[in-house]
């Protein structure tokens, strides 16, 4: 069975010669890191705290690779929920050297704003892009967990929480 993506085509020969178009999506992977000042990558425990609050390291999809900067900051801000809160203040670092709590390189946005062509043309497609806010600091608190909580406090009152004291 041929690819998806693929378009059947008959050769001079008779024969069926498949053809494979070049996917129109792209992905890259960011880390959105929470405070406004940081300078140096996460830690590994700072890792796993930026992911429990929907924050750190995901792979994101694009749709195509000529997206804008309008779509690019769409896209990224429906991949992390509380970058909405930053209006589209944010900037985006790439990690220097080698070796644990690497200095995070600025990469400077150009005057029509960071897109996908512009990404790619400056850093390639594998390397890791850190989201620094620039407003404000992004909440550490995981909304999940916290509705976790709160549902299991007026669930069950007197039940024994593994969070925090219940009663």
């Amino acid at each position: 069975m041929p690819p998806s993506n693929s378009i059947k085509t008959q050769s001079s020969q008779g024969k069926a010669v498949f053809m494979i178009q070049p996917k129109e999506s792209c992905t890259h992977d960011f880390c959105l890191l929470s405070n406004t000042e940081q300078d140096k990558t996460p830690s590994q425990e700072s890792l796993v705290a930026l992911k429990e609050a929907e924050l750190g390291r995901k792979r994101v999809v694009f749709p195509n690779k000529s997206v804008n900067s309008e779509h690019m900051k769409h896209v990224l801000e429906s991949e992390y929920k509380k970058l909405k809160s930053q209006d589209g203040a944010f900037e985006l670092m790439r990690a220097e050297s080698g070796g644990t709590s690497r200095p995070l390189k600025l990469i400077l946005m150009p005057s029509d704003g960071y897109s996908i062509p512009y990404i790619r043309d400056l850093v390639g497609s594998n390397t890791l892009l850190y989201i620094r806010p620039m407003k404000s600091c992004l909440s550490l608190d995981n909304h999940h967990s916290l509705l976790l909580i709160r549902n299991l406090k007026h669930t069950a009152p007197n039940a024994a929480c593994p969070f925090l004291s219940c009663s």
